[in-house]
């Protein structure tokens, strides 16, 4: 499986995970918290009750958003970040993703989002390709669609997943053969 919960974690930095407890993340962000400090990895986990996902995010509209978002780690976060103008800000940002070495550094070379946990949609979602990243992956909603099996027509489960590959890094074929594999290695249930 594609997870962060089955790699090597040693060496992370200190992790600030916030998660509710109304929302489908709750379980992986605790395992994942969990598997982290067992890794050696500071760890904080703040758990939002009745918040759903990205609760934070939320601040104006629940007290407990707005008390996630006055944290003193994520106020230390804020404070650094705001100390420049607008215009520096998004210069040196600009800058760090231009950079393929420090995009990688900070933040991996693959960026994976799922919209699924916010109903059955039976559709593709575009992921948002930030900075220099290899590879971008939207997961959508698993849904009941018409499928031809042999000689009848069977309503079956498919999950929707778009792959987005950033061409600067990453040739077509070889993106073609790594979107083959991943699809059979789904249809397939193997592990990744």
């Amino acid at each position: 499986m594609i997870s962060p919960l089955y790699g090597d974690l040693h060496g992370l930095p200190p992790l600030y995970i916030s998660v509710g407890d109304d929302e489908n993340m709750l379980d992986d962000s605790t395992r994942f918290a969990e598997k982290a400090k067992n890794s050696g990895v500071e760890v904080t986990l703040k758990t939002g009750e009745g918040m759903v996902h990205c609760y934070p995010a939320l601040s104006p509209l629940f007290p407990e958003a707005k008390k996630a978002m006055e944290d003193k780690r994520v106020m230390n976060m804020m404070r650094k970040l705001f100390i420049f103008p607008k215009f520096i800000r998004s210069l040196i940002l600009r800058i760090l993703i231009q950079n393929p070495f420090s995009v990688k550094k900070m933040s991996g070379t693959t960026m994976i989002t799922s919209v699924s946990m916010f109903g059955k949609i039976p559709g593709f979602a575009i992921p948002y390709m930030i900075g220099q990243r290899a590879v971008s992956f939207a997961l959508g909603s698993v849904t009941g669609k018409p499928a031809i099996t042999g000689e009848d027509i069977l309503i079956r489960e498919f999950l929707s997943l778009t792959v987005v590959f950033n061409h600067d890094i990453v040739d077509g074929a070889p993106a073609a053969r790594f979107t083959n594999r991943l699809k059979k290695r789904i249809e397939r249930a193997e592990v990744l």
